[in-house]
């Protein structure tokens, strides 16, 4: 049996600066320490934390009483005590307090010589220090809890909430947990930069940017979560389309739909009505505020360079239909942005812009001075479409039309496909299954019921994988395998 020889005490300092108690437990010719760690907060139901509070020379906050009472008292009763029982050891310390709170010695005095026997304990037996906590060997470690704000009386910024934390759940290894938590960190650091916010820590260890808002801060958590994710989920998309030999298009900036775009659950799509689920991005008037530049000058770049190299990109489509919504000219600053943003990283990808809408003169002629690839979104009868070709063909670039077929607008495969075969011009049906984009209906012909149209707009499947119509489907294969 391996018995306490002696307990010893001494004031030392924590991580804060401030007086906490180191307790010092001997047996067998070897020793171990433990230093009682110290809140920034007390409750009032909370295990008392004894201090000398008219000790001036230490503001009130020296622990010489407590180191006092564990040598003088403590030692003696704890010698001779087997190290390894460590519920008795911790019964003797509970009687000789002999308080509910610890009011008599201080919960730190005690738990300082808690700590230290159960650590020279472990190291007596030579195992280490978490097994001696185990009652069956299948263990798991759990979760980490990481730190990231920090509010109340660990921060002088405002906030109600004293500490916000992340935990991984969907982490499958510890080492997975805590390097999410680290792009988590970093992405919430970068974030609280570009708000002009400082990025000093708290007492524990979390940012304390000097906002006032608890939403707030839960919302710059929230966005750090997802950009740190997202990357992630992008490369996971890039693996499965590249399974099927399919390249891919990204798209950076939208001007469509709805102008309103959250984070968060999206909402339903609206019964029978086309694409009312599209959300722009950034959305207004975020896309004309020159002042989100920052913020998004780095989601750009940051994405383009992860990926500048990759082989399963085709190319990236900069800004889908900028002006849309009535905006116009509004959309040219970020479009001018975007390219500027997108060079600087200079991705060995194509970079493009479609037009869209042969109106806006200015941004059509941005976009196919700029376009390394010139492509375009055409929804007309093939005559209308031939003269879009005839003019676009001037710039003497490789020509890829994004968008196009519209059933009950006269744009269709049979028509449409031969022309931009004989004209070796790419073609990109974005349309393809029914579903939730609700791209069987007409722009501007909603069905309330949801019943099927008597034609389809758009899409080429139905849900379960059949054909609209087999024809089509037929001149695409026929087409693919000529071209």
């Amino acid at each position: 049996m391996s018995k306490i020889t002696r307990v010893i005490a001494r004031q030392v300092f924590d991580s804060r600066g401030n007086p906490t108690i180191e307790a010092e437990v001997f047996a067998n010719n070897m020793k171990a320490r433990a230093i009682c760690p110290s809140g920034a907060s007390t409750g009032s139901h909370e295990a008392y934390e004894k201090r000398d509070t008219s000790n001036k020379k230490y503001l009130g906050k020296s622990v010489l009483g407590p180191v006092k009472l564990i040598n003088k008292i403590i030692s003696k009763k704890l010698k001779n005590q087997n190290i390894h029982n460590q519920e008795k050891i911790d019964h003797i310390l509970i009687k000789i307090d002999g308080t509910k709170q610890k009011m008599k010695f201080g919960a730190n005095a005690l738990l300082a010589v808690s700590m230290a026997v159960k650590k020279l304990s472990a190291r007596i037996r030579k195992i280490p220090l978490y097994k001696t906590f185990l009652i069956k060997n299948n263990f798991k470690l759990p979760y980490p809890l990481m730190n990231v704000i920090n509010g109340g009386a660990h921060a002088n910024n405002g906030l109600r909430i004293q500490e916000f934390m992340i935990r991984p759940d969907k982490a499958k290894s510890i080492s997975e947990a805590m390097r999410m938590c680290f792009l988590v960190i970093n992405k919430l650091k970068t974030l609280i930069k570009q708000r002009g916010e400082s990025t000093s820590v708290g007492d524990e260890g979390g940012f304390a940017p000097m906002i006032n808002d608890n939403e707030d801060a839960l919302k710059l958590i929230v966005k750090a979560i997802d950009k740190a994710g997202f990357k992630k989920r992008v490369e996971d998309y890039l693996s499965i389309a590249d399974n099927h030999d399919i390249k891919t298009i990204f798209v950076i900036f939208d001007d469509v739909w709805d102008a309103n775009p959250k984070i968060g659950t999206q909402r339903d799509p609206k019964t029978g009505t086309h694409n009312s689920g599209w959300m722009q991005d950034p959305g207004y008037p975020a896309s004309n505020e020159m002042a989100n530049s920052p913020e998004l000058k780095a989601y750009v770049q940051d994405i383009i360079k992860t990926f500048k190299d990759d082989d399963r990109i085709l190319f990236w489509d900069l800004y889908n239909e900028p002006g849309n919504n009535g905006k116009n000219t509004e959309s040219l600053p970020l479009l001018t942005n975007v390219f500027k943003w997108a060079r600087e990283i200079n991705p060995s990808q194509p970079l493009s812009a479609g037009l869209w809408s042969w109106g806006y003169k200015e941004l059509n002629t941005f976009q196919a001075q700029h376009s390394d690839i010139i492509t375009y979104h055409d929804y007309e009868n093939a005559d209308m479409h031939r003269r879009v070709i005839e003019l676009l063909k001037t710039h003497d670039r490789p020509m890829i039309c994004t968008e196009y077929m519209a059933r009950t607008n006269d744009s269709r495969f049979s028509t449409t496909l031969p022309m931009l075969a004989e004209n070796n011009i790419g073609a990109i049906n974005w349309g393809l299954v029914n579903g939730k984009t609700n791209t069987i209906y007409a722009w501007n012909t909603p069905i309330d019921s949801g019943e099927e149209p008597v034609e389809w707009f758009h899409d080429v499947f139905r849900k379960d994988g059949t054909p609209y119509r087999q024809d089509e489907v037929d001149l695409i294969k026929k087409l693919n395998d000529a071209y």
